[in-house]
């Protein structure tokens, strides 16, 4: 992640746990983090296998970062999150010592996706769970909201804890008012859930259930919130190697205002090329009077 002043800090892991290091613009580590540039710490306090898949950092430059933690001989994966100052120390006002976790179920497999974190501080982390940890059962689709402090949020879903059985997470955003926008997969069927800052289905949305259908025969793979109330869905075109945005209106129909009448535009990424069998990202977008660039 690029910081403010050229630096950069990127997150990792180790055979002890996860690991931080920020480089100054020259590529050495910086020394004024952590002691020599390094902060590695484990998730947990107990034997344990941290892996870390991602990142945020704040406006006042502390670091959140985000992964999965065994939990010593109880075995499966957990989701962890470890937060530090902006001088690689771990924050003692986040969860115990710095460190949160979450488990969905004893003994699953959680596998985290990503981190949303919204303008009142509060963290969404989502990712997929897998109860008995050998596929026995369908994977969850999995979201977690933690107020600032590492927390949960009990106001969210009664616990700070959402399971969508039967769905895999592809996309998922978080709009202003602390609504949750998801694209998933169940079964064959692409769908856009959104849910109210409660964690409830949000009847406003789609059919009154919360879910709207998505393109046809596309997949879907990123979503991105847009200051007005519509959104876009990155995705790719499972028979060729075509990608393309879809525009929705903050009630889940396809705002044919948006590409040729149709709401969506397609980009042929390379002519010739297999079908795409890499999800499609939303990297970097502009909104400027009322066009996404």
């Amino acid at each position: 992640v690029a910081e403010a002043g050229g630096t950069v800090t990127a997150a990792g892991q180790t055979l002890g746990g996860a690991a931080l290091a920020r480089y100054e613009n020259d590529g050495d580590l910086d020394p004024t983090f952590s002691g020599n540039g390094i902060a590695d710490d484990p998730l947990i306090s107990e034997p344990s296998e941290d892996f870390v898949s991602s990142g945020y950092v704040y406006p006042d430059g502390k670091i959140l970062i985000l992964g999965e933690t065994t939990l010593g001989e109880r075995g499966g994966f957990n989701f962890g999150l470890a937060r530090y100052n902006p001088d690689g120390s771990l924050d003692s006002g986040f969860g115990s010592g710095g460190v949160a976790t979450v488990s969905f179920s004893p003994g699953g497999f959680e596998s985290i996706g990503n981190v949303l974190v919204g303008d009142d501080g509060k963290i969404v982390v989502a990712g997929t769970n897998d109860p008995d940890g050998v596929g026995g059962v369908a994977v969850h689709a999995v979201f977690a909201k933690l107020n600032p402090d590492g927390s949960p949020d009990t106001s969210f879903s009664g616990d700070g804890r959402l399971d969508i059985l039967g769905d895999t997470p592809t996309g998922n955003a978080l709009r202003a008012d602390g609504t949750l926008l998801v694209t998933t997969l169940n079964g064959g069927s692409e769908l856009i859930r959104q849910f109210t800052p409660a964690g409830d289905p949000d009847p406003a949305f789609g059919g009154g259930d919360g879910i709207a259908p998505s393109l046809a025969g596309v997949g879907n793979s990123d979503v991105l919130a847009l200051p007005e109330g519509k959104f876009v869905v990155a995705f790719r075109m499972p028979s060729s190697a075509d990608a393309g945005l879809a525009r929705y209106l903050a009630n889940g129909d396809l705002d044919l205002s948006f590409g040729g009448g149709d709401g969506f535009v397609t980009i042929t990424v390379k002519p010739g090329t297999p079908p795409a069998a890499d999800t499609v990202k939303i990297t970097k977008a502009t909104w400027k009077s009322g066009l996404l660039t």
